[in-house]
């Protein structure tokens, strides 16, 4: 099987800066004019739904909730995706590639704290509101209080029956502070931005997902993640620019759906000794981020209309999908 080589950045914007940028146009929920022409985004199964607060009449009451985390690392000069396979068990999704996160729930303050709850469940992604936080709350600990992003020390705490928890801080100049442990995260872990909200109306209700994009330092974090066996199999990197680009890696399916035309994307991701298939609304989400953050569009067409007006088609069939494995960090 052909596999993408892992590309030299070519950007003379350092990690963060590409991040900031990105950021912005998340943000403004515009892209480059540079991006707009014969670009469609998102895929006609899914609709963009820009306000929070009055989502439209695509996402209905009882509609299902979901926010995926989006970790963004650093790794040999390069901006690589944090990415996990659930297990053959999963009632849903059973063996797919996946974002880490799932259904936001009650208890959940916003999206970012629902999709860093699922990250800490599935892969151990650090989080001090966790259910179980008492690796995070040792004292003097360093941590980083995010209404300021100042760097503090915890002194004490009180666990609660639920999160949040309560801790008592001393911040940079020496005060001492009350806090919750969600206003809490650990060094290595900074929140970027929200994607737009994406509904997917196959799903009956249709499903809400939001995306959560963190910048994550790849020296503290990365080996702190460990697959839970109970939800996923393994945890790997995906180059982030593989997404934006065309070549053996990268194939699609075409098909009709109730809600019109489809173009499935898949693209074969090689790390260490296996490869994995990623697919769908996650395919979907990478695509997008991947334009942002390097300002630039797909070199492939992404959908039927899009093969005409680019002057190629790209109908291709089959995709190896990696075989099953006990759980592992790659």
């Amino acid at each position: 099987m052909a596999t993408l080589p892992l590309a030299k950045a070519t950007t003379p914007h350092n990690h963060l800066n590409l991040l900031t940028t990105a950021k912005h146009l998340l943000q403004t929920q515009e892209l480059p004019t540079h991006l707009l022409p014969n670009y469609t985004y998102p895929p006609a199964h899914t609709r963009n739904v820009y306000n929070r607060h009055d989502a439209g009449p695509l996402i209905q009451s009882n509609s299902a909730k979901s926010s995926v985390l989006v970790p963004l690392t650093q790794h040999n000069n390069q901006l690589y995706v944090v990415l996990t396979r659930r297990t053959s068990k999963m009632r849903k999704h059973a063996g797919q590639i996946a974002l880490p996160g799932g259904k936001n729930e009650r208890s959940d303050l916003n999206d970012y704290h629902a999709a860093m709850r699922e990250a800490n469940e599935e892969i151990h992604f650090p989080y001090p509101n966790a259910q179980n936080p008492l690796q995070y709350l040792v004292k003097g600990t360093n941590l980083r209080y995010t209404p300021t992003n100042e760097t503090i020390t915890v002194l004490d705490y009180v666990i609660e029956a639920t999160a949040p928890h309560y801790v008592t801080i001393q911040m940079p100049d020496g005060r001492e502070k009350q806090t919750t442990t969600e206003r809490l995260s650990v060094l290595g872990v900074d929140y970027i931005c929200d994607l737009e909200r994406l509904c997917q109306p196959a799903f009956d209700p249709p499903l809400v997902v939001t995306p959560v994009v963190v910048a994550m330092d790849y020296d503290l974090i990365y080996d702190q993640l460990i697959p839970n066996e109970d939800e996923c199999d393994a945890v790997f990197l995906a180059p982030l620019k593989m997404f934006v680009s065309n070549g053996d890696h990268h194939s699609v399916f075409d098909f009709k759906h109730h809600s019109g035309n489809y173009r499935m994307h898949h693209f074969n991701v090689p790390w260490r000794q296996a490869c994995f298939d990623v697919w769908g609304m996650t395919a979907d989400i990478l695509i997008h981020l991947s334009s942002l953050v390097y300002s630039t569009r797909p070199q492939f067409s992404m959908n039927s209309k899009e093969d005409v007006s680019m002057g190629k088609a790209q109908l291709f069939a089959g995709v190896k999908r990696p075989g099953g494995a006990k759980a592992s960090k790659l």
